[in-house]
């Protein structure tokens, strides 16, 4: 989850393409990271909306949450 790919790890594993995070918050099947530029990047199942980037999906990589 957040390697690219949508397998289960039993230790944790480096993100892709997530520059500098600051803080993570994780759920049952998805993980969001606040970036030190305060920008938002979610990743996982994405089965109600979690992610914040619309009904698209499960996302196996990091993907920013844009506010409009």
């Amino acid at each position: 989850l957040g390697d690219g790919t949508m397998d289960d790890h039993l230790t944790p594993v480096e993100p892709l393409d997530l520059p500098n995070a600051a803080a993570v918050s994780t759920g049952q099947g998805h993980a969001c990271a606040l970036t030190l530029g305060d920008r938002i990047f979610c990743w996982g199942l994405n089965l109600s909306g979690q992610l914040g980037v619309g009904p698209e999906g499960a996302r196996p990589f990091p993907a920013e949450v844009v506010f409009e």
